[in-house]
């Protein structure tokens, strides 16, 4: 009687399963305060690349190419900080975990440089300008790297379980769209407080809205590193510091790994390398020369597409995600986005320029999902590479796989200025260009995704992390190191 007492007070199999579930799950308030974090990112990331182009080319006169050549080279210069940043993160045993004080501080400084980045003179010469832009951005990417390889690691690592770190990582994409929302209006506000002289200038415009974003930046990043929990921080105690020239290695070395970083570099080139024909046809193909109108056009667009944007990734990860394979939803957008490229020919029009705007309702979505499917295949990659070599190297994955991303989209970006001379691009007709230069314009900004939306396509056909195996490897991790906490 006593024996058979004592077994009826013991928890099951299935009670002490249901308490792991729920100790699992990462609760709600945390999700959003880690994804607050994300915003300063998109501003330091996106927004510096987005903003470099129009400000410096259009405001300031530099030319497209020398633009699109510093970006690229200052990008590079990121990326050779990113493995060391990753393996300091990683190698870290501080009494407030391995990756949030580096959060803390890098959000500040990231705050403080941004709106230094526009503070070039129009009295410059075009070398002086140049040469400003391509210190300042050196600065700035060493600050970006101390606050964004520590936080994206940290993503990595919010939840053993795949449904609730793709929920998490969720969020995390869809508070990401919302800065989109306001970078893009930067310039053409600027343009116009210029024109009804309530500032002395454009570039003076631009300067005050990135310091009033600097501020927020910080603060939010402070907030992401202060209330979000690291909860491999144990699991990484107990294993020997790692060499990070073995790691690297590691990654490098495996055939997955580059399956599943191609189809992210495919979809980077894919948006990079036509960039400057999207902004130069809004403005001279479109608005006919009009910059204030026709980057109004292009931040319409932008808003259509955020918004849309937000819809999808909530249907993603309100119905879709805890039921199927994230690698079946992969093929599905991209399938989708093939087919919708191909809009864009009807859809930039000068004799109709607002249906410029329904061209970033069509196309901009399933490239919201395609980032939002792929952020959480991430953590999966990691309990792969786990369970080969024993150890959680989510700072070295997140930095090697940075150092490739920048590596590859300084390359397209680089190239996105000499596609403009390659079609026969004069920069100083401005919209005064030949019908055969728009033409081939308006082809290649078809053209350059499809192709790589398709390579990307036949990449994840042949990517073998599936949710079957996801599980598999749950299992076997759970059985040779316990649950994390």
């Amino acid at each position: 009687m006593t024996q058979d007492a004592s077994d009826q007070t013991k928890p099951t199999d299935s009670q002490d399963s249901a308490k792991n579930e729920e100790k699992n799950v990462m609760p709600i308030a945390e999700r959003f305060q880690y994804a607050a974090g994300v915003i300063g990112i998109q501003f330091g990331g996106w927004g510096v690349k987005g903003l470099s182009k129009p400000v410096y080319s259009i405001m300031l006169g530099v030319s497209p190419a020398m633009v699109g050549t510093l970006l690229a080279l200052t990008r590079v210069w990121d990326a050779l900080w990113d493995p060391l940043m990753g393996s300091i993160s990683d190698r870290t045993r501080s009494r407030w975990g391995r990756r949030r004080p580096y959060i803390f501080v890098g959000s500040i400084l990231v705050g403080l440089m941004y709106p230094l980045v526009w503070f070039a003179s129009d009295g410059w010469s075009e070398t002086a300008k140049a040469t400003y832009l391509g210190v300042a951005l050196a600065i700035f990417y060493m600050a970006y790297t101390v606050y964004s390889v520590p936080y994206y690691a940290l993503g990595n690592e919010l939840s053993p379980h795949q449904v609730e770190r793709t929920k998490a990582l969720g969020i995390r994409a869809m508070v990401g769209v919302i800065p989109g929302f306001f970078i893009i209006w930067i310039v053409p506000a600027a343009f116009y407080l210029a024109e009804i002289s309530a500032l002395p200038d454009a570039t003076t415009g631009v300067r005050l809205f990135t310091a009033v974003l600097g501020v927020g930046m910080a603060a939010l990043g402070i907030l992401a590193a202060v209330k979000t929990k690291e909860r491999y921080f144990k699991v990484a105690a107990k294993t020997k510091k790692d060499n990070p020239w073995h790691s690297a290695r590691d990654f490098l070395k495996d055939l997955t790994f580059w399956k599943f970083k191609g189809i992210i570099i495919c979809m980077l080139v894919a948006g990079d390398l036509p960039q400057f024909l999207g902004l130069y046809l809004n403005v001279y193909y479109v608005a006919e020369g009009d910059k204030t109108f026709g980057t109004t056009l292009s931040a319409l667009g932008g808003n259509v597409g955020t918004a849309t944007n937000l819809l999808v990734q909530f249907v993603l990860i309100k119905y879709l995600v805890a039921r199927f394979d994230k690698l079946v939803l992969l093929k599905a957008t991209l399938l989708i986005s093939i087919l919708t490229d191909f809009t864009k020919w009807f859809l930039i029009n000068p004799d109709y320029p607002y249906l410029t705007v329904l061209n970033s309702f069509l196309n901009q979505p399933t490239i919201a999902a395609f980032w939002l499917i792929t952020s959480a295949m991430g953590p999966d990659y990691l309990d792969h590479q786990e369970l080969k070599h024993g150890k959680r190297r989510e700072g070295m994955l997140g930095s090697v796989s940075s150092w490739l991303h920048k590596f590859s989209s300084s390359l397209a970006v680089a190239g996105s200025g000499f596609v403009l001379l390659w079609v026969g691009f004069v920069d100083e007709q401005h919209e005064n260009q030949s019908p055969e230069t728009f033409f081939w314009m308006r082809v290649l900004f078809i053209v350059i995704p499809v192709v790589f939306y398709s390579i990307a396509l036949l990449l994840v056909y042949v990517y073998p992390l599936t949710r079957e195996r996801v599980e598999e490897m749950h299992v076997e991790l759970k059985a040779r190191r316990g649950e994390v906490e």
